[in-house]
């Protein structure tokens, strides 16, 4: 019943998710022309990350208020269990997007290989604090891992930002 009940809130995060890519996925261009010009991009990133947030923020209280009407119309009676997890996995959208603009920004200056090693290192945190949290929480645990491991390689990414051009960090 628990893998059931995450597997339910995973699909609705998993189609929330993709809206970051799309909406970020148009700057990149935009990103990568501006390579030359630090402070051009760090302008360009900067707004990045506040429109980021504010669509993330209007999006995770979209879905906190909306989780039951979601899941009674997705999934039926028999899942509102699943509504405090798609509760808690909102909150990693904010993670989502600022990770977008960080990722986007690394690739405009061509610091791949940190997205590689975030990433490499995120994926560790997440499968330790799932080895942690999910026999002792069951799906709230697994929630609540994938919401910090989101977290983690955001705060990874904005620090391979940091590390690569302290000239184009957010503020």
């Amino acid at each position: 019943e628990a893998t059931g009940l995450f597997a339910t809130s995973f699909r609705i995060y998993e189609t929330l998710f993709a809206l970051p890519a799309l909406v970020l996925s148009v700057a990149l261009p935009v990103l990568a022309a501006a390579e030359a010009d630090r402070q051009r991009l760090r302008y360009q990133i900067q707004r990045l990350v506040e429109v980021g947030l504010i669509l993330a923020a209007y999006l995770v209280l979209m879905v906190v208020v909306l989780a039951r009407p979601l899941i009674l119309l997705l999934g039926g009676k028999q899942y509102l269990d699943a509504v405090p997890l798609v509760r808690i996995q909102s909150v990693a959208l904010l993670a989502v997007f600022l990770g977008f603009v960080c990722q986007y920004g690394l690739i405009a200056i061509r610091k791949q290989g940190a997205l590689a090693i975030a990433n490499g290192i995120a994926l560790a945190a997440v499968l330790a604090l799932g080895l942690v949290l999910i026999p002792a929480y069951e799906e709230v645990g697994a929630a609540v891992a994938a919401v910090v491991g989101e977290t983690i390689l955001t705060l990874l990414l904005l620090r391979a930002l940091a590390r690569a051009d302290r000239v184009i960090f957010p503020n």
